[in-house]
């Protein structure tokens, strides 16, 4: 197993044993019900807590950590764009009817590898304005990484996931500590300091990132 799918594992356990204590508590308080009803509430809050958990500490992982650790384990190299990756991706559409079809330009970077032998990867993310032909980018690999590390970030994309995934964070501890014996006041309390310190960690790696690398 890699270290994405030991994470996602990690999330799934965190989440379902959120969700359990939110379901039992929840259940304490209330008249004994059916089997299918506890259940149901089990998966409803799983979800609502999966998600958030998800979406901030998985985003944060991809789109901010493994980038980071890479950029300092990694060689870095200056790399020209010499061809695109299309791939295909499906996007539910806004009526509800069902999805269709988006295409994703992926660059192919080439670059000189740290034995001096020239070397093409695909780069690890893509955008709406993918970077054109011959532009030279900075990156970071080497001969094991499957793709190329982009470590050049866009400012706006950097400031939107930063508070999107501290968000998150703020509703998943404050929907996750319902299940302990907290008043609201003291769920907002940690709920607030625990999205602060993600705002913070995520933040000061971009500029890292941004200023130093």
């Amino acid at each position: 197993m890699n270290s994405t799918s030991i994470l996602l594992l990690f999330l799934v356990v965190i989440s379902f044993y959120f969700a359990f204590r939110i379901t039992k508590k929840i259940a304490s308080k209330s008249d004994k019900g059916k089997i299918w009803e506890s259940g149901f509430l089990f998966l409803f809050t799983f979800l609502i807590v999966g998600s958030l958990n998800l979406f901030s500490i998985f985003f944060s992982y991809t789109f901010i950590w493994e980038k980071g650790f890479r950029a300092v384990v990694e060689q870095k190299h200056e790399a020209v764009v010499v061809d695109y990756v299309i791939e295909k991706s499906y996007r539910k559409s806004t009526t509800g009817s069902g999805s269709y079809p988006i295409l994703l330009y992926f660059p192919v970077v080439k670059f000189k590898n740290e034995k001096g032998i020239e070397t093409k990867k695909k780069l690890d993310l893509t955008s709406n304005h993918p970077y054109k032909i011959g532009q030279t980018i900075k990156i970071s690999a080497n001969d094991a990484s499957k793709n190329a590390n982009s470590i050049e970030f866009e400012p706006l994309f950097s400031v939107i996931a930063i508070s999107l995934t501290s968000v998150a964070m703020f509703f998943f501890v404050l929907v996750a500590s319902f299940g302990f014996n907290k008043t609201m006041k003291e769920r907002v309390k940690i709920a607030r300091n625990i999205s602060v310190l993600l705002f913070l960690i995520n933040g000061i790696i971009s500029l890292w990132m941004y200023f130093v690398v």
